[in-house]
């Protein structure tokens, strides 16, 4: 499971790098901001044209998706612990951010998820969904 998941990563690294549209739009986004694109705000995805926040919400619908599924292989036992409490619990922090300002909506997932989201945002002092998964 541990290396399905690393080829999954290391896979959406190379589709960045080969990929115009959302190497673009990171680029954009990044030089709106003038830093890393590690804080988003409404301003800099104010810069992006509707295709390109469709690209950029799609992606992140998808990293969040593909979190939710790593949460439950943690939670299965099916990977180790270092990684769920280290690097699992870093990308949902990383992404907390992003989502927020994105305005993705935390459904459709395991309400354990959600939770998990919940507690790492107050942990971390981030912004956090409702109960209902949606951001006020």
């Amino acid at each position: 499971m541990h290396n399905d998941s690393m080829s999954i990563r290391v896979q959406r690294r190379f589709d960045y790098a080969n990929s115009g549209e959302i190497a673009g739009i990171y680029g954009k986004l990044t030089a709106g901001m003038g830093e890393a694109f590690l804080e988003p705000t409404a301003e800099a995805l104010a810069l992006l044209s509707e295709e390109e926040l469709y690209r950029f919400r799609s992606d992140t619908i998808g990293m969040r998706d593909y979190l939710a599924d790593l949460f439950y292989q943690c939670r299965s036992g099916y990977l180790d612990d270092e990684f769920c409490d280290y690097w699992l619990r870093n990308q949902i922090a990383a992404m907390l951010k992003i989502w927020a300002a994105a305005e993705i909506l935390i459904i459709g997932q395991r309400p354990s998820f959600l939770r998990e989201i919940q507690r790492i945002g107050r942990e971390e002092g981030l912004p956090i969904p409702n109960d209902e998964g949606r951001w006020d």
